[in-house]
C-alpha cells in the first residue's frame, strides 16, 4: 500500500474512560459551507461513519409549504407547534443540495434525507417537483415505489421516509 499521511494512536492510557482518536478535524467559520473532509475517491473503513445532526423543520400549512433547507442537515424531524394540525413541507431545491455538497451545476448526485414525522402531529404532505408552480424543474422528483412519479405523498405521525 502506498501511504501519503499515517496517523495512529494506540495509547492505552485512561483507556477505560477515555477514547483514542487518531485524526481530528474542525472546519468553522464560512457563511457558505465548513467542510471538515473534501476528497475525490473511494474511501475504505474497517469500522463505521456516523452523523448525529439533525434540524427541527416546521412545516407550512396547506396554502404556504415550507422548503427543506439541506444546509441544515440530512435528518429533518418535522414539528408542527399545534398538535393535530396538517402541515406542508417540500423537498429542498436541487440548486440548495448542490450548494450544500459543493458541487457544480452540472454535477449529478444521490444526496440522503430523512423525514421523521413527530407522533404529536397531524398528517404532513410532502410535495415535490410536480406539486410545484414556482420554477419546478429545481426542486427532485417524487417516487412512489420505483414506476410512477407522484406529486406529493401523506407522511403520517410518527412515521420516517
Amino acid at each position: 500500500m502506498n501511504v501519503t499521511g499515517r496517523f495512529e494512536n494506540n495509547s492505552n492510557e485512561l483507556s477505560d474512560i477515555r477514547a483514542n482518536v487518531a485524526l481530528y478535524l474542525k472546519a468553522t467559520g464560512s457563511t457558505v459551507n465548513n467542510f471538515a473532509i473534501v476528497g475525490t475517491g473511494n474511501c475504505a473503513l474497517n469500522g463505521y461513519i456516523v452523523g448525529y445532526k439533525y434540524h427541527r423543520h416546521t412545516p407550512g400549512i396547506s396554502s404556504s409549504a415550507t422548503i427543506i433547507n439541506y444546509s441544515d442537515g440530512c435528518v429533518q424531524v418535522l414539528y408542527k407547534s399545534t398538535a393535530g394540525t396538517a402541515g406542508v413541507a417540500c423537498l429542498p431545491r436541487l440548486s440548495e443540495v448542490r450548494q450544500a455538497l459543493g458541487l457544480g451545476s452540472s454535477d449529478t448526485f444521490i444526496a440522503p434525507l430523512t423525514l421523521v414525522s413527530l407522533i404529536s402531529v397531524g398528517n404532513i404532505t410532502l410535495t415535490a417537483r410536480g406539486g410545484i408552480t414556482d420554477t419546478p424543474s429545481d426542486f427532485p422528483k417524487l417516487r412512489n415505489g420505483s414506476t410512477k412519479d407522484v406529486d406529493s405523498i401523506t407522511i403520517a405521525p410518527g412515521d420516517a421516509v
